[in-house]
């Protein structure tokens, strides 16, 4: 990673931080993300005040097993699509 993006920059903010990040671990401390844009890791952290914390982190930081379950990418294959309903009759 070289620079930041405009939104990693200014910081992430609230629930989704900003539309550029995606998580990649999910814990019981709290969720790893990675900016789309500039490849920047953040860790999302509840703090004692019922807020969120929003720390940046390194890239190894952020596959630390430690730090929770990883979280397979999206993806838009058409072979994991949902099987279309069949109602019940």
């Amino acid at each position: 990673m070289d620079a930041l993006c405009v939104a990693c920059t200014n910081g992430p903010k609230g629930m989704a931080g900003h539309d550029g990040l995606g998580v990649q671990t999910v814990g019981d401390r709290g969720s790893a993300f990675l900016c789309r844009r500039c490849r920047a890791f953040w860790f999302r952290s509840a703090t004692r005040r019922g807020g969120l914390s929003w720390t940046h982190i390194s890239e190894r930081m952020a596959f630390d097993p430690a730090l929770g379950t990883l979280v397979p990418p999206r993806t838009n294959s058409p072979m994991l699509q949902l099987l279309p309903h069949r109602a019940d009759h």
